[in-house]
């Protein structure tokens, strides 16, 4: 006898009807209950989104600003399309005025050091070193320009008389990166203590780097300064003036 063959089952439409309208009415019920957070949720990631993009244009702007502003000051720094009239103090005046408003706009790495060196060129050394340490403090992760912010900063100590602070300054530029700039901050120690006739001290800053760094592009320099001072040879001359000639004074014979 055949196998009789069970039919499935099958829902009726109006209990399928029934349960949607449940789960309808269930999700009605949740958003009105929650309707005022729903709301307010929305609103605030509506706000959110248009203050990130007022944000984003703002900065952009400024950015903008400050950037024109330091072209500008690139052009009175170098004397690019500079009236003729203009002298080289007043350029440099110009020059510092366009870089600080950039700075106070927005500040940049390339305008703190740009506003610095103009301050270092008409002689201000005490507003050049102001700004090279506000430099190292916000971009002293930018290390293609640091090492020569702290050479900058290390000379205007120098001209202002403060010999612990350049040398002080010095060791930080040793430092930096791992030492790969040890080898000129040697140099620059060793030539200080020689403008102060410090010759002890400025050839054991050659010695150290001859011994640390042969392939150096200082080494020439330090090997140099130390054979002239191992063969007895005298460093450098100073010529007679024409007074010095006059009163009746002998150059030394040339060797």
């Amino acid at each position: 006898m055949p196998k009789q063959i069970k039919k499935r089952a099958t829902k009726s439409p109006v209990i399928q009807d029934i349960k949607a309208n449940k789960v309808l009415d269930r999700f009605q019920d949740f958003y009105k209950a929650r309707r005022k957070n729903l709301i307010t949720i929305g609103s605030l990631a509506g706000a959110v989104i248009i203050l990130y993009f007022v944000i984003a244009f703002y900065n952009n702007s400024l950015r903008q600003e400050a950037y024109s502003l330091e072209l500008n000051g690139y052009n009175y720094y170098y004397g690019i399309n500079i009236n003729s009239s203009v002298t080289e103090e007043e350029r440099w005046q110009k020059a510092i005025e366009l870089f600080k408003e950039s700075v106070k706009v927005r500040s940049s790495a390339t305008s703190l050091f740009y506003l610095g060196n103009s301050y270092y060129k008409i002689g201000d050394y005490g507003n050049a070193i102001k700004e090279y340490k506000v430099f190292t403090k916000e971009f002293g992760g930018e290390e293609e320009i640091l090492p020569v912010v702290y050479q900058k900063l290390a000379s205007a100590y120098i001209k202002t008389g403060q010999s612990k602070e350049a040398l002080s300054t010095f060791g930080e530029l040793a430092l930096m990166s791992g030492g790969i700039f040890k080898d000129t901050a040697l140099t620059l120690e060793a030539r200080y203590y020689k403008s102060i006739g410090e010759s002890a001290r400025e050839l054991e800053r050659y010695r150290e780097l001859v011994s640390q760094f042969p392939t150096s592009a200082w080494f020439s320099e330090a090997k140099a300064r130390i054979d002239m001072e191992e063969s007895g040879i005298p460093g450098e001359k100073k010529a007679l003036s024409e007074e010095e000639k006059d009163k009746g004074i002998v150059e030394p014979a040339k060797k």
